[in-house]
């Protein structure tokens, strides 16, 4: 397994002035899980995860559609080791 995963968007995201087509990711840390603990909502708790292993900012991946955000989610489960083991078979 790869320690990075680079996901192509269907629809490239505008932010602050720059245009992202695609993201990098890496494996996920304890940090990251860190991040997810200081926001409500398990949408937001997956973005924060997503962020920190991303190096990107949260409103910037809140502009991903859905079916970007589905594609970004599959690709990054196999970089989230633990992190994705939750009981009730949800992410943190």
């Amino acid at each position: 397994m790869s320690d990075t995963v680079t996901v192509a968007l269907s629809k490239p995201i505008t932010h602050e002035g720059k245009t992202v087509s695609e993201l990098v990711f890496n494996e996920a840390t304890v940090g990251d899980a860190c991040l997810a603990d200081s926001v409500k909502g398990e949408t937001s708790k997956i973005l924060a995860i997503l962020s920190g292993m991303s190096g990107q900012p949260m409103p910037l991946l809140m502009k991903l559609s859905f079916p970007d955000f589905n594609k970004v989610v599959d690709a990054t489960v196999p970089l989230m080791g633990e992190l994705q083991q939750q009981s009730d078979g949800s992410m943190p």
